[in-house]
């Protein structure tokens, strides 16, 4: 695999606060195997899966905080060139709800088993240490092979909290927006989607959070 990928059918783009610009060099470092697509700005990555639950994955055991370069994990490096890979795939959407009714009319946020698994990770943190009470299931979802698979690719920066509102932007006129993680799963490849391009959904695991089936 090469040491860089770039997105041959459209653009790469960075959220800003106001605005999406081109990212800076066009082309996205690939992570080295075990490592996730993130580093501090002293240029040590980060291993993964996660050490614990709460390790937020946002300073090196260096004291460096992280460094605004982002890498893509080497399995979503395809998905990266070949936004049609995505049909090949088992999507994952972690749900508060057992019984999740998909509106046709809402988007939805899906991603690889790895970042479900890491959501619910940091979920779990905030449930145990701030008092919180709830419960989480996990969905198996498979996107419609007709769905309309938009050519750009947002790039997210590392340790920023997210905001979709540019992938929902661009969503407006296709079904179907990757995003590469700066958070959750760093490198990896989610989708914003609207719900009317999945074409399955399944209750993989109730009450996650205890990984009972």
């Amino acid at each position: 695999m090469s040491e860089f990928v770039t997105n041959p059918h459209g653009r790469l783009l960075v959220p800003t606060y106001h605005a999406i610009a081109p990212h800076g060099t066009g082309r996205l470092l690939v992570a080295g195997e075990g490592e996730w697509g993130n580093r501090c700005e002293a240029g040590h990555r980060f291993a993964r899966p996660r050490a614990t639950p709460e390790d937020p994955v946002d300073i090196c055991t260096c004291g460096k905080y992280l460094s605004e370069e982002l890498a893509i994990l080497p399995e979503d490096a395809t998905l990266l060139e070949d936004p049609n890979e995505a049909f090949d795939r088992n999507w994952w959407h972690v749900s508060h709800s057992a019984a999740l009714a998909l509106d046709p009319d809402q988007p939805v946020h899906l991603g690889s088993r790895e970042a479900a698994d890491d959501r619910a990770n940091l979920k779990n943190y905030a449930r145990e240490n701030h008092g919180k009470s709830f419960d989480l299931h996990l969905y198996k979802i498979r996107l419609k092979g007709s769905a309309r698979i938009h050519p750009d690719v947002l790039v997210e920066r590392p340790g920023q909290s997210s905001d979709h509102t540019h992938a929902l932007s661009l969503l407006s006129d296709w079904d179907v927006v990757r995003y590469v993680n700066g958070t959750e799963a760093p490198g990896s490849i989610s989708l914003v989607v609207n719900a009317r391009a999945v074409e399955n959904m399944d209750l993989e695991i109730r009450d996650y959070l205890r990984r009972e089936v």
